[in-house]
């Protein structure tokens, strides 16, 4: 295993030197910067040889990489008006662990209820947008995939701006988002198609992002409603594209088999896999409700995406109950590309049990048991593609640790 050094890494480290620079600088103002940080290991295995969701990839194969993940965040006073805050966290890609500023952004305080942040941040677009990295602060080992899953960009370059209103006996946030976007995304199915050694990485970008984000809180619930809107770039490298052709002959006679009205679908989409990119709609909105009530708590999120012609859908119901120290819980949760994906349907109904134990101050176990089971033929949220027939169901199991310091 080794740390790779890239570009997100220096980033970082540019990143930490610019605080460095502020906590001496204010140290001796009598002033400082608080640092907080957070830890997830975790051993996670299914009973499927195939690897299950985009972002974790399951298997039978078992392994420690799927969730461990190191976090450092740091907030740092400029002045009475402006802080800075960065967040670095180290997490596995491809068996390497890689270090990556997914939060770097300047706080303005404009005046009581005004906010302008500017730099790097995260995307209010769920319950638990700004808790993904850190485990401890979510119920579960991790959120449903289904709702979770559908969001390519977690983390933005921009403005927000930030209204909050104390209305009726309700704390109301409302943010305004503005910025690009840029991502990339390992096309292994297309890798697969023509029978290449490795997957294509698929680049999607957006330069004109806009999103609106509104949460309402009252003393034992939470609302939130969040939609962005965006013309999408995605595209292949050129390098990668001189040894790719695009044919009806290759596709169905390659090694996954395709019929000819998924090769022709693909091929219809030939212009999203120019080097230069094409630009086409993508809208994103999501609903959510977080209740809790006596030691009772009922979560729920929906979520849909649009891309061009082909849009999906996900929710989830989640229902814990503490009792001390134990918090179990049951979550459903619901997948559907509603029949209008040919090119790669993804349709799937997952139930997870699972719990949490308070084990120690600041130091959270649990454990999880989840059954997924793809629908209509489709292979759900598997990370493989094109089947021609149903994937089996699949059950996996997680234990992880999570700390806060």
């Amino acid at each position: 295993m080794t740390i790779k050094l890239n570009k997100a890494f220096k980033a970082c480290a540019l990143s930490g030197c610019m605080l460095g620079g502020a906590i001496a600088q204010h140290a001796r103002a009598g002033e400082g910067i608080q640092w907080n940080g957070f830890f997830t290991g975790a051993f996670s295995q299914s009973d499927s040889e195939y690897p299950y969701g985009r972002f974790y990839e399951i298997s039978d194969s078992g392994s420690y990489l799927t969730d461990t993940r190191l976090g450092l965040q740091g907030t740092g006073k400029v002045n009475d008006k402006i802080s800075l805050t960065t967040q670095l966290v180290a997490k596995n890609n491809r068996d390497n662990f890689e270090v990556n500023a997914n939060w770097l952004y300047a706080n303005i305080a404009l005046k009581p209820g005004y906010t302008i942040k500017l730099g790097r941040m995260q995307q209010p677009m769920y319950l638990f947008s700004s808790q993904l990295e850190a485990g401890y602060s979510m119920p579960w080992v991790r959120p449903p995939q289904e709702v979770y899953e559908q969001q390519f960009f977690n983390d933005y370059t921009g403005l927000e701006f930030e209204l909050k209103r104390y209305v009726a006996g309700h704390d109301v946030t409302v943010k305004l988002l503005h910025g690009s976007q840029e991502n990339e995304i390992t096309a292994g199915i297309l890798g697969q198609i023509f029978a290449r050694p490795e997957p294509l990485v698929e680049t999607m970008s957006s330069d004109d992002f806009l999103g609106l984000a509104i949460q309402l809180e009252g003393d034992f619930y939470r609302l939130n409603f969040a939609a962005v809107k965006q013309d999408l770039t995605i595209g292949f490298e050129q390098s990668d594209l001189n040894t790719f052709k695009l044919d009806v002959g290759g596709c169905t006679t390659g090694p996954t088999q395709l019929s000819a009205a998924q090769c022709e679908q693909i091929i219809s989409s030939r212009a999203l896999l120019s080097g230069g990119g094409a630009a086409i709609d993508g809208d994103f909105w999501t609903a959510g409700f977080d209740i809790n009530q006596l030691g009772a708590r009922l979560i729920g999120e929906y979520a849909h995406r649009a891309i061009g012609d082909f849009d999906r859908e996900g929710y989830y119901l989640s229902l814990m109950y503490a009792m001390d120290k134990v918090t179990p819980y049951v979550t459903y949760a619901s997948h559907d590309t509603k029949g209008n994906d040919a090119m790669d349907p993804q349709t799937q109904e997952s139930f997870a049990l699972g719990a949490r134990y308070d084990w120690l101050p600041n130091a959270a176990l649990k454990f999880e048991v989840m059954s997924v089971d793809p629908q209509d033929g489709t292979r759900g949220l598997y990370h493989v593609g094109f089947v021609q027939e149903e994937m089996e169901s699949m059950t996996a199991a997680t234990l992880a640790l999570d700390l806060i310091f």
